[in-house]
């Protein structure tokens, strides 16, 4: 009699029960939440996966997450998207009493949904998850003697990056109206513009941090890099700030 199921009788039980709303059963691997949709004992559960777990309706070689129409200006999205197989599974999770999710778009979506009851299955990832989703890797060129004044400089280089990368998606997608080719490099200026932008916030948080002397940790580790000239590994030194 496994913990998962435990967890999930529970869950049913202070919805259908005691008439709680968004009971909601996380994990942070993937393919056990997989695993629930295919088992007949999870059939009452709507399971809800990240975005990257979903093909696009209209596009399949590209995944939902990276939907090339969610901030387009000036095209509309096509009737098909309301077939999208991630909004699909989204409505359901969010219109169910409960139901599971990974924790990774728990996290995400955090300030989406109002939950009553959280539980976790195998949860010895989540420290990780949560240490690297509230961390940020510094550039090579980071003073840490200056912590405020190098957080400044790289915002500003980072904001004139985003508004080039906004300038490129606006004449991509204006190509797009006329040549679908464009699709792929939408994709990847979307991909690059939310990785700016998120490390723009964590920035500012870092700021904020400074100015009320608010205590976070700077940890150092070396990583390894693949070198595809001499075929080896090499060993980067590498500075991140954790726990903001």
């Amino acid at each position: 009699f496994g913990k998962s199921l435990v967890c999930s009788i529970s869950m049913r039980i202070l919805a259908e029960e005691l008439g709680e709303s968004m009971i909601i059963g996380t994990t942070p691997l993937v393919e056990l939440l997989k695993q629930y949709i295919d088992d007949p004992n999870y059939k009452e559960f709507n399971c809800l996966l990240g975005r990257g777990n979903y093909d696009c309706y209209i596009n399949p070689e590209i995944k939902a997450s990276d939907c090339p129409y969610k901030n387009m200006k000036k095209v509309r999205k096509p009737p098909e998207c309301k077939k999208c197989p991630y909004l699909i599974a989204k409505n359901a999770f969010d219109d169910s009493d409960f139901g599971w999710t990974t924790f990774d778009s728990f996290i995400r979506r955090k300030g989406q949904l109002q939950t009553a009851a959280l539980f976790v299955d195998e949860s010895a990832k989540i420290e990780s998850i949560l240490r690297n989703y509230n961390s940020i890797i510094l550039p090579d060129n980071f003073d840490e003697k200056d912590m405020m004044g190098s957080f400044i400089n790289w915002n500003i280089e980072l904001e004139n990056k985003y508004h080039k990368i906004c300038n490129d998606l606006d004449f991509a997608e204006e190509c797009f109206e006329d040549d679908q080719s464009s699709i792929h490099e939408i994709v990847r200026l979307n991909r690059e513009r939310e990785r700016t932008e998120n490390k723009i916030n964590t920035i500012k948080q870092c700021e904020y941090y400074i100015e009320n002397d608010i205590k976070s940790l700077v940890e150092h580790s070396i990583k390894r890099e693949w070198n595809k000239e001499s075929k080896k590994y090499t060993l980067i030194p590498q500075a991140k700030v954790c726990d903001i």
